[in-house]
């Protein structure tokens, strides 16, 4: 048999659980939509700047190349 002050623990113990588990829970909710806000962000500035990068990568390759093949 628990005692008054015992059993007045557990309640407190148990709200605050669960009150975390419930923070958790919109935590994790809010941290999935902001990851898929983020990569339907991410998808529309690469395809914004997919013409600029693209050459300028391959400008990149080409020149390590010719530096690459000047050393062997």
């Amino acid at each position: 048999m628990l005692t008054e002050e015992e059993e007045r623990i557990l309640k407190l113990m148990v709200a605050e659980i669960t009150a975390r588990t419930k923070l958790n829970n919109v935590n994790q909710t809010m941290g999935e939509a902001i990851r898929a806000q983020f990569s339907s962000i991410d998808a529309a500035i690469r395809a914004q700047y997919k013409p600029i990068y693209e050459p300028l990568q391959i400008d990149v390759k080409t020149a390590q190349d010719n530096l690459k093949k000047e050393f062997e």
